[in-house]
């Protein structure tokens, strides 16, 4: 009995060595054929692990929204930010704001309670920008976007029923680190 449980641990360790081969050293297939490659076992309990959904008509896709136009704000693509913006403020604006520092880097919290008005439906997301000014002065800067979306109403389009940056409020600028 000692003897073939022995032998069981002398193949399980050497298939445990071949396992470890490295690739360049793993035999060829008999026919010159490259080897099959064996996927990455995290790899593939990575790709079978679902994606959650977001809503887009609930708050998760709100907030999408305005992370969407925060990522904007800090790779200075004023133009294309002040385009998701329904009412103001206009890529001149948006330069005098946000030019001027050499740092941003952008946070979005999560979205207030949605309110309804004239078949729309408003939610607000509040936004802290972290700007670094060309001294060196660290600031702080808070604002407040408010999204809308119109409800499902007949004769409404598809693009009326995704959440868009209504307006952008901007709070007056904290110094940071005095």
């Amino acid at each position: 009995m000692t003897h073939i449980l022995q032998r069981i641990a002398s193949l399980l360790l050497i298939g445990g060595l071949c396992a470890c081969q490295p690739a360049s050293q793993q035999q060829q297939p008999a026919n010159g054929a490259a080897p099959t490659p064996v996927p990455n076992a995290n790899a593939v309990q990575a790709a079978a692990e679902p994606t959650p959904q977001i809503d887009p008509k609930g708050p998760d896709a709100a907030v999408g929204v305005a992370r969407d136009y925060y990522a904007l704000i800090e790779a200075r693509h004023f133009d294309q930010a002040a385009d998701r913006i329904a009412a103001g403020p206009d890529a001149p604006a948006l330069q005098a704001r946000y030019g001027r520092f050499t740092g941003l880097k952008a946070g979005v919290g999560p979205a207030g309670e949605s309110e309804g008005a004239a078949g729309s439906i408003y939610i607000t997301v509040p936004a802290r920008i972290a700007a670094t000014g060309a001294d060196g002065t660290d600031m702080l800067l808070t604002e407040t976007v408010t999204l809308r979306r119109v409800n499902d109403v007949p004769g409404s389009t598809a693009e009326q029923r995704r959440w868009h940056i209504q307006s952008v409020a901007w709070d007056a600028p904290d110094k940071r680190g005095q």
